[in-house]
């Protein structure tokens, strides 16, 4: 009897997973597959996603990544079986496992799946590793081209359906995450204390506190904050400005004066070219670290790096 009991409770999990497996590689992976090609493809097309600062060479390679994830999605969705199937999803999405791991070892934040939206690679971790076994469980069986041209045309009415939805979410989250920032500083008190670390992935939180906060919002900046009375922000500022390979070739340089300000003359002193100066608003009391270098794509912060 208890022999029997494992037995069916063995064939009830595989059952389980089988349904599973099959609604999880039909259905969710294309849609995440679709999804994340297409929040990729808009952020690199309007040039607001800038992996790693590639060059044309790299920025290539993730152009053909998004065209193998739709065609994958579509042949997943198509209900395609069969060993080059399995193959094919293995060695995809073990490379992204694989780049994954990376990302958690060094720290990332995001990882970079969906563009600029900001996604924990610990659970993109989880989905690859859990998509694996499921594409070679629902994929088992082989089927003829000639009998999946068929089940095509069901996939081409569901993958449309995806794009027409990808489209209209990858637009929100662009109009969304490069919008305006709205302040979330709680500015209740007289002192307000700051930790750009916290920033990474979020539209800038001081933006709005900024005299130059609306031009900020557009392009790729190096943002420096600063006090004026600091010898080590004027000694950075300097070798900033004179050393070109400490700033991305992409980006503008831009310097930001944490309140009480000084006579303005302390960088222009100094002879170095500033393409845009500006002010955190003195009715506060800023505690921030200074100089602290934030790099900022579309009002977005990208990277913090506070300099010692």
């Amino acid at each position: 009897m208890t022999s029997k009991r494992m037995s069916l409770s063995r064939e009830h999990c595989a059952g389980a997973w089988r349904v599973f497996s099959l609604v999880w590689v039909r259905f969710v992976l294309p849609c995440m597959l679709s999804l994340g090609a297409f929040s990729k493809a808009t952020a690199l097309g309007n040039g607001t996603w800038r992996v790693f600062n590639a060059g044309p060479a790299f920025k290539s390679f993730w152009w053909i990544l998004i065209t193998i994830e739709f065609l994958f999605a579509i042949a997943l969705s198509g209900g395609i079986r069969g060993r080059w199937i399995q193959l094919s999803g293995a060695c995809l999405f073990g490379s992204f496992v694989c780049y994954l791991v990376y990302t958690i070892v060094h720290g990332s934040d995001t990882c970079g799946c969906f563009g600029t939206v900001g996604v924990r690679p610990i659970a993109m971790l989880t989905v690859d590793c859990v998509s694996i076994p499921a594409i070679w469980s629902a994929t088992r069986l082989r089927v003829s081209i000639d009998r999946a041209r068929p089940v095509m045309r069901i996939a081409a009415f569901r993958m449309m359906a995806t794009i027409i939805i990808g489209l209209i979410c990858a637009r929100a989250v662009e109009r969304y995450d490069y919008g305006p920032a709205a302040s979330t500083l709680d500015l209740t008190h007289a002192y307000v204390s700051v930790d750009p670390v916290t920033w990474i992935g979020k539209p800038l939180p001081v933006s709005r506190e900024i005299d130059i906060g609306s031009a900020l919002n557009k392009g790729e900046w190096q943002v420096v904050f600063y006090h004026h009375d600091c010898d080590h922000c004027r000694r950075f500022i300097a070798s900033l400005a004179n050393d070109s390979h400490r700033i991305n070739r992409h980006s503008r340089l831009a310097l930001v004066e944490v309140p009480p300000y000084g006579s303005g003359t302390e960088i222009t002193s100094m002879g170095i070219p500033i393409p845009l100066h500006g002010h955190l608003d003195s009715r506060w009391t800023w505690f921030i670290r200074t100089p602290v270098v934030v790099r900022l794509v579309e009002g977005r912060v990208m990277s913090t790096n506070i300099e010692y």
